[in-house]
């Protein structure tokens, strides 16, 4: 599979618009989406999944317009501030895999959940209601839920958020394990820029709407936050350091 963006352009407000958006994801590849909040990363997702109708350009899936390809086939693994904790586990699972399964098959829903929850060690939390589980636990529950319809493309929203430090490296080993046994098109977007770059082997960085940076990475030879700097162009602080310092 392949996912191009190919000259995308959209207005949105008065202040803000995708502007020529151009870059290409496929199998194998993850890449970081990255920017300041307000940069266009939403957008960009949001047009994937064709909420927005584009002013001008095209999405390709395999060189054929993204409306006629299954949006079923891509995932969203959002934050997991994002879903029901009152769900058990097996419950909110169920209720996604009826959401890309017209024919509800529960057999194959016991089997293929059976299946992702062994593999990563889940079954016996499987009643166990969302609340009730750690913040790293959750995380994983959500990766099991956003692999159950077998999807092509996974977008993920902050997957590390809220973790601590010995969760995190064992997510990124998952998580990295995961996309080669499932050879899966992989597109995140983060702020935290030194667990990313542990993950990603393509970046593309966006700034006011627009493409800065289209690169495959190399975490053994490049630096990401380097990158960042470099690229981006942020505004000077207004806070005025020295004034607070005087202060004391």
């Amino acid at each position: 599979m392949e996912l191009v963006l190919k000259n995308v352009s959209k207005k949105l407000s008065k202040n803000f618009s995708l502007n020529n958006v151009n870059f290409s994801i496929k199998n194998g590849e993850v890449l970081g989406l990255i920017g300041n909040n307000g940069a266009g990363k939403t957008t960009i997702i949001k047009s994937i999944f064709q909420e927005y109708r584009l002013d001008q350009g095209e999405i390709l899936v395999n060189g054929k317009a993204i409306s006629k390809y299954d949006l079923r086939k891509i995932e969203f693994f959002p934050d997991q501030n994002n879903f029901p904790k009152n769900f058990k586990i097996i419950d909110y699972c169920y209720h996604n895999y009826l959401l890309s399964n017209i024919d509800g098959n529960k057999k194959q829903f016991k089997m293929r959940f059976k299946e992702l929850s062994e593999s990563l060690e889940l079954l016996e939390y499987k009643n166990k209601k969302f609340l009730h589980l750690s913040s790293g636990m959750q995380k994983r529950f959500l990766l099991l839920c956003a692999l159950m319809n077998k999807p092509e493309m996974i977008i993920c929203d902050e997957p590390m958020a809220n973790m601590d430090i010995q969760t995190r490296k064992d997510f990124i080993l998952l998580f990295k394990t995961l996309i080669e046994k499932f050879d899966l098109i992989v597109l995140i977007t983060s702020h935290d820029i030194e667990e990313l770059e542990k993950l990603i082997n393509k970046v593309v960085l966006v700034d006011k709407g627009e493409i800065i940076l289209e690169k495959h990475f190399n975490n053994k030879k490049d630096n990401l936050a380097e990158l960042y700097e470099k690229n981006i162009r942020n505004p000077k602080s207004k806070i005025k350091v020295d004034e607070i310092v005087k202060g004391y």
